[in-house]
């Protein structure tokens, strides 16, 4: 049997409860189709820019954004053709 090594306060309560109500208050959030096309771009965009940084890529936020709406930007041929495998 599990025997967790915490035990439970009435703090760790709280913030339980408090994440428990934002996560239904989001679930039943309506977004607009304009605002959410806006925040999946902006995921993919991140997730762009963190995966290929990981990999030793040098771009910043706003050229890897730049380059997933297909503009030119000056930098290494190396980096620029790494974010490209996500369009």
């Amino acid at each position: 049997m599990f025997n967790p090594s915490y035990k439970l306060n009435n703090n760790i309560v709280k913030m339980l409860i408090a994440i428990a109500e934002t996560k239904a208050a989001v679930e039943r959030a309506r977004l607009l189709p304009k605002q959410e096309l806006k925040l999946r771009r902006q995921a993919l965009v991140r997730m762009t820019h963190s995966s290929t940084a990981i990999e030793g890529n040098r771009l910043g936020l706003d050229q890897v954004e730049a380059l997933l709406a297909h503009k030119k930007i000056a930098a290494a041929d190396r980096d620029i053709f790494e974010p490209g495998k996500f369009c």
